[in-house]
């Protein structure tokens, strides 16, 4: 069975610059962010010759949808350019809401116990998601 890997890569002073999901071996993909020049039209590179990085794993998973769903969660948090945007992840993990949890959202966010943002990586949705919860354009209970 296939295991996805969800990563961080992070800098000599421990923020977290990027983070990602594969199938492969740590190392070896770690050395693809590395090795590889950006723009050499292989999709690596990120990283070229920086020798201030380690890469971490944060959780492995059996299924792409769970991986790609921390993966955006972690990128919200750390307020990085999510994988929604680069590559309509959200598209490809809807997950839907309970009632409880669409009502419990609404009185979170009506009481300004927590952001949008919060919200999305708590409830394993978009920030998009939540935010058509809140403003009532969909779950209208």
């Amino acid at each position: 069975m296939k295991t996805w890997i969800v990563y961080e890569i992070k800098n000599s002073n421990g923020i977290v610059e990027y983070v990602g999901e594969t199938t492969q071996p740590l190392q070896v993909r770690f050395k693809q962010h590395y090795v590889s020049a950006p723009n050499s039209g292989n999709g690596f590179g990120k990283f070229y010759k920086r020798n201030d990085l380690t890469i971490e794993s944060v959780a492995e998973f059996n299924s792409k949808e769970q991986a790609l769903i921390l993966e955006e969660q972690l990128q919200v948090k750390y307020n990085l350019v999510t994988d929604k945007f680069k590559r309509g992840i959200a598209s490809r993990t809807r997950r839907k809401l309970e009632i409880e949890e669409v009502a419990k959202i609404r009185e979170l966010y009506a009481n300004g116990d927590s952001s949008q943002k919060e919200l999305a990586v708590k409830y394993l949705v978009s920030v998009t998601a939540i935010n058509w919860v809140v403003n009532n354009k969909t779950y209208k209970l």
